[in-house]
């Protein structure tokens, strides 16, 4: 009978009358295979991470050496292999245990598996470990799984330590140095231990021996907060110091005020140690500027070091008033501000106190007059005063007219002057000393207003605009141009908007143009010009450029089409000289019947005639190259007339035509202008 081979590790097993001769070759070959069972160890480099369907092969040969049957196994690489290996047990129905070492580049993991490949029943050996794994020969459902799963170890030593058991305590009640706790159990045990010790105070109990729950800071430890944390006081959160990335703050928001106390001095300082406020204890308080002292409370009020720049002053006093300069009687009095002893160089403020018929009044002064300028407060009357040069210039009314020039102002504003030119209102710059600004003209004579802009030609550009509720709406600039809508008009009158319509209403609403000065109307919209002129040589439309066709509608309906090059009837895409689309009609002229007929193609295209008698069709007046056109050509009742033809008139072959005979025929003429003495002609007889 023929030999068999072992299942697991295929060692052949001799049978009766098999290996004659070569029995003692065999069982050395199988002894070979047994010890590499056992011991045997191989370094296999992996070519390539294969795939779960084209995995690599670690096979099991019968009767011959095989990597398959090695104790232990090494599985490397040549470069990392992009991704996990796949490696594969062969045959399927072995039973095998083997140590498999993993020393694949690039942290690439082995997947090993013996049947047909399924992802639970692979084992995963990690980059860099070793594993003892056993393969259970099922078949195509074969399972490859590590030996110590669920193992059972009286103890396992860790280094000096012997771990002999693994206890699950919430309470981490035992005390041993040889058994490890669960994860549950820890996790159990601090939970318990949070929820007891959960304030501060708890915190710094634990394991306290001072008995104090305060936070102490050694020399050089820092507390450290980061940006938007916040150290926080008060049992409503009501004083918060913090630092936000950008600045820094103390907030008081509680209840109280904030004390910044200290036993000597409070210095505010900048981060380089300027001064910025110190206050004294029992002493000045004092502000600085630059680290310079400016302003310092003193026992009777404050010490300033520097101008003082004031927008108002604020007097306190035990009167009513600020500044309160009384007299125990009626009569004036006077508050005087001067620079000095000098008579006259003062202002004088002066009250008529205990009447209504004095006069209060502001006096101002100088070296050489007292009182040289005044505004003055008549109370009988009741009515204000204001002088320059020692004369009044300016009256306010009691109705408030104001009189300029006048004491009796009849409206809110007069100006009187003695000339014309002080009969003007001046709008212009302070810096404009020549008057150049604007004028408004106010004529007695005339009953006439006239506005001039820089009536001296002082500047370049100068201009009149109007506006209305903050926004200019017309404009004439220096060149006398006229803008409405517009702040830079090109031409005198220049008109634009979105809705930019000019509506002329009445009788007489013309435009009219002088063509002596070639006129000319331009309407400009979105930079599509379309112009109107009138010149010696006529009245002209146009567009302002090849690309804006020059349309005709009407009804708000496009009718006709012109060009660069082309007109279009009936069509926006004229395709040559003249295109009509749609149907079209020329009149047809009827010639006069007589001897001679001469048609004259200036008046017509189309002709008809009848013939009276024997005719001659001379040739026609006013003939231009590339004219066409038709005659239509009828016998009279009588028939059989004949007509003869002018030397213009070409027919193919040189011959002219015969006319139809019968009474009231029919013939038509068409013809093409092919030069001024050339009449190309097509002769058609005896239509119906």
């Amino acid at each position: 009978m023929p030999s068999t081979y072992t299942l697991n590790n295929g060692i052949e097993l001799i049978a009766t009358g098999e290996q004659s001769g070569t029995w003692g070759d065999t069982t050395n070959t199988n002894l070979s295979l047994i010890d590499v069972s056992l011991d045997g160890q191989v370094s296999i480099t992996l070519p390539s991470a294969g795939t779960s369907g084209s995995p690599n092969t670690l096979d099991i040969q019968d009767g011959t050496a095989s990597n398959g049957r090695n104790r232990f196994i090494i599985f490397n690489d040549g470069g990392d292999l992009g991704s996990s290996a796949f490696v594969q047990l062969t045959p399927n129905d072995a039973e095998k245990i083997v140590y498999i070492r993993n020393n694949l580049s690039g942290s690439r993991s082995i997947l090993v598996f013996q049947g047909t490949y399924n992802a639970s029943n692979d084992y995963e050996i990690p980059s860099g470990t070793t594993a003892v794994v056993y393969f259970d020969g099922a078949g195509a459902g074969a399972v490859a799984a590590n030996v110590f799963n669920n193992a059972y170890f009286d103890s396992l030593r860790l280094g000096s330590v012997s771990v002999t058991s693994i206890l699950d305590e919430d309470n981490m009640g035992s005390d041993s140095a040889t058994a490890l706790a669960t994860q549950q159990s820890i996790k159990a045990y601090v939970d318990s231990q949070v929820g007891t010790v959960d304030t501060l105070a708890e915190i710094l109990a634990n394991g306290n021996t001072t008995g104090g729950t305060d936070i102490s800071v050694s020399a050089a430890d820092d507390i450290t907060f980061a940006d938007s944390s916040k150290a926080i006081f008060g049992a409503g959160s009501d004083l918060q110091i913090y630092h936000n990335g950008a600045n820094s703050y103390i907030d008081d928001t509680g209840t109280g005020n904030l004390y910044i106390r200290a036993s000597d001095t409070v210095r505010l300082q900048s981060a380089t140690g300027e001064q910025g406020v110190i206050v004294t204890t029992d002493g000045a308080v004092t502000l600085y500027h630059d680290n310079g002292a400016k302003l310092s409370t003193t026992a009777t009020g404050i010490d300033v070091t520097g101008t003082v720049v004031s927008d108002g002053l604020t007097v306190a006093s035990d009167s009513t008033y600020a500044i309160d300069v009384s007299r125990p009687s009626a009569g004036n009095t006077t508050l005087r501000v001067t620079s000095g002893s000098t008579a006259g160089n003062d202002v004088v403020l002066r009250a008529d106190i205990g009447n209504t018929t004095g006069t209060s009044a502001v006096y101002f002064g100088d070296t050489d007059t007292n009182g040289i300028g005044r505004i003055m407060y008549e109370h009988n009357g009741d009515y204000m005063r204001f002088y320059t040069s020692s004369t009044e210039k300016v009256r306010i009314t009691s109705a408030g007219n104001v009189g300029i020039g006048t004491t009796s102002p009849l409206t809110n504003l007069v100006t009187v002057g003695t000339t014309m030119a002080t009969s003007q209102a001046f709008v212009g710059s302070v810096s404009d000393t020549s008057y150049s600004g604007g004028i408004i003209n106010l004529s007695n004579s005339s009953r006439s207003i006239g506005i001039t802009a820089d009536p001296t030609n002082a500047g370049a550009s100068s201009l009149i605009n109007f506006s209305v509720d903050g926004s200019e709406y017309m404009r004439i600039d220096s060149s006398g141009n006229v803008g409405i809508g517009t702040s830079s008009p090109s031409q005198k009158l220049e008109v634009s908007g979105t809705d930019a319509r000019i509506y002329l209403t009445g009788a007489n609403t013309d435009i009219d143009m002088d063509n002596s000065a070639s006129g000319q109307l331009s309407l400009d919209g979105n930079a599509y010009a379309f112009g109107i002129a009138l010149n010696s040589s006529g009245a002209n439309l146009y567009t302002n450029s090849v690309s804006r066709n020059l349309i005709f509608g009407v009804n708000e309906t496009e009718v006709m089409r012109v060009t660069s090059d082309s007109v279009g009837i009936g069509t926006a895409s004229p395709v040559k000289r003249l295109t009509i689309s749609g149907a079209s009609n020329g009149n047809i002229t009827t010639l006069t019947d007589a001897a001679t007929i001469t048609p004259d193609l200036d008046s017509s295209d189309m002709f008809t005639v009848t013939l009276g008698g024997n005719r001659t069709l001379a040739n026609p007046s006013n003939i231009d190259a590339g004219q066409t056109g038709s005659i239509f050509i009828v016998q009279d009742g009588t028939g059989s007339r004949t007509l003869a033809w002018g030397s213009y008139w070409d027919f193919v072959g040189g011959t002219a035509p015969t006319l139809s005979t019968a009474a009231g025929a029919v013939d038509r003429v068409d013809f093409i202008v092919r030069t001024s003495t050339s009449i190309h002609t097509v002769f058609t007889a005896n239509y119906s």
